[in-house]
């Protein structure tokens, strides 16, 4: 019975353990299970957190982009990977002319139509370029977009891929921007170094009729015309036609005609108000006068006077275009009139000089007195008659200093000094001294100096020189003829007087002396 007791007992006792254990064991996966749902739950809110923090950036960076595309001031277009437009910006829509909802899901190409300004080209599609290439790519020069309107917009355009995190291309964003005010100043700029170019191998009146060429070729007018304003401001001189006027439309001479400016027709207005003109209905144009017999039918005209300072000195005009001339053509037209005169007194003035050079080497070719210029004292030229004085030929002279046709270095020096310094004081200088032929033949000259630049005194010097070997030979002739009159008069036995008009004594000789009893001084 003690047996089954104890027995009995240690069984209670394991039990008691057991279900101890048991719910130890229990209460410990309780807590490991609600610590794993506990860390699952900040896992799980971590990430809800994160994909929500992650969301409103990509939504703040998706409305940044959205006020960036759609407040830039170029043009900008998204497509997709197969060349659709997706979206476009305002400026985009202004200059394409398609609004973003009804070009969505198009061709790039359609939206976008391209040409090349001069060859009227279509310019492949740049979105198909960025895509097959994989590279940013930009569009040729003188591109032309054609609007849905038929406006036509000179551009210049970029376009690169869209790439998501893998590399792939997911689309094509392009920019461009309206180069209009751009390309007209270069094309200005251009008809500008192409005028000036002209000018220098050609006749003022070729060069001329070369700027109207080019004006009326940028405007698209077949009539122009340029003439001169006199500075009486009332006498037009005309000009110059261009071309196609003077070929083709209109049988009146240009060159040379003068007349009146009230006698001209409503243009010469532009004269008379100094201020451009548009007549873009010129037929029913109030106060119009007739055209001269042989005068080209005008139908609209664009004229612009040119001013120097408050004075008109010429006067522009194109005409008859298709479509009416605006603002923007007086613009360019102006720029182009001012051009126009630059390049026209230019080649007057070069005219003058030229003639006026041509004036001075006839004389200086024939002129009775040797002539030259000098630098430093060393002969840059010499006339022919200088190298008959001398005996020198002009190779002999050139380049050799002048101190080769002085007898003396004192000589040379004191001529030196005297002609400076004369020079210095009142910008000429002359004297009297001697030179020294090629023979050694001594040569008494009349020497006469000034600079060509009175601001530069070591510029060259312009001189001339009077050979004084006969005037003193006749000055010595004359002092004996008036030796042997003197001993004529006084030994002749007649009395003679000799008066001035008034009736004053200018000489007596001793027999008038004598039979006036008088002294000759009385």
């Amino acid at each position: 019975m003690a047996a089954k007791v104890d027995l009995s007992e240690v069984f209670h006792e394991l039990n008691k353990k057991a279900i101890l254990i048991g719910l130890v064991t229990v209460l410990f996966i309780i807590l490991i299970a609600t610590m794993v749902a506990w860390i699952y739950y900040i896992r799980q809110r971590n990430l809800y957190r994160e994909l929500l923090h992650n969301k409103s950036t990509l939504y703040e960076y998706q409305e940044e982009m959205g006020a960036t595309l759609y407040s830039i001031g170029d043009g900008v277009i998204s497509t997709d990977r197969d060349g659709l437009v997706r979206n476009m910006n305002p400026v985009a829509e202004q200059l394409t002319g398609w609004k973003e909802q009804e070009a969505r899901g198009r061709s790039f190409e359609e939206v976008f139509h391209l040409v090349n300004e001069k060859t009227r080209e279509i310019i492949p599609n740049p979105v198909l370029a960025v895509i097959e290439r994989g590279n940013p790519e930009g569009l040729p020069e003188d591109s032309i977009l054609i609007a849905k309107d038929g406006r036509e917009t000179p551009i210049s355009d970029s376009g690169a891929p869209i790439r998501d995190p893998k590399g792939n291309i997911r689309g094509v964003v392009m920019v461009f921007s309206d180069q209009t005010a751009e390309r007209f100043h270069r094309k200005l700029t251009d008809i500008r170094l192409r005028v000036f170019e002209f000018a220098t191998s050609h006749s003022l009146k070729d060069t001329l009729q070369k700027i109207l060429d080019e004006i009326c070729d940028m405007t698209g007018s077949p009539v122009g015309f340029f003439h001169f304003v006199l500075p009486d401001q009332d006498t037009i001189q005309l000009q110059t036609w261009s071309s196609r006027t003077e070929k083709d439309i209109c049988s009146i001479p240009a060159e040379t005609k003068h007349y009146r400016v009230e006698e001209a027709g409503v243009w010469a207005d532009s004269i008379r108000l100094k201020r451009s003109l548009i007549h873009n209905d010129f037929q029913n144009l109030p106060g119009r006068k007739g055209l001269p017999e042989g005068h080209v039918r005008i139908i609209r005209e664009l004229v612009v006077p040119v001013l120097q300072g408050d004075q008109v000195v010429g006067v522009l005009g194109i005409g008859n275009r298709q479509t009416d001339y605006t603002e923007k053509d007086v613009e360019s037209v102006r720029f182009l009139a001012q051009i126009t005169w630059e390049v026209a007194e230019s080649k007057i003035n070069e005219e003058k000089v030229r003639d006026s050079e041509a004036k001075l080497s006839s004389i200086f070719r024939v002129s009775p007195g040797g002539i030259g210029a000098i630098k430093n004292r060393v002969f840059m030229e010499a006339n022919p008659k200088l190298c008959d004085m001398l005996g020198y030929t002009k190779g002999e002279l050139i380049g050799k200093n002048s101190r080769i046709v002085y007898a003396s270095q004192e000589e040379y020096e004191r001529v030196g000094n005297s002609i400076y310094g004369q020079i210095e004081d009142k910008g000429s200088g002359i004297i009297e001294t001697e030179w020294m032929k090629k023979n050694g033949e001594v040569l008494p000259v009349y020497l006469a100096s000034t600079i060509i630049d009175q601001k530069d005194p070591n510029r060259e010097s312009i001189f001339t020189v009077l050979d004084l070997s006969e005037l003193n030979k006749a000055k010595e002739e004359l002092k004996l003829t008036e030796e042997i009159n003197r001993l004529i008069l006084n030994n002749s036995m007649d009395a003679i007087l000799q008066t001035k008009p008034d009736g004053s004594i200018l000489n007596v000789n001793r027999a008038a002396c004598s039979m006036f009893q008088l002294t000759e001084e009385e």
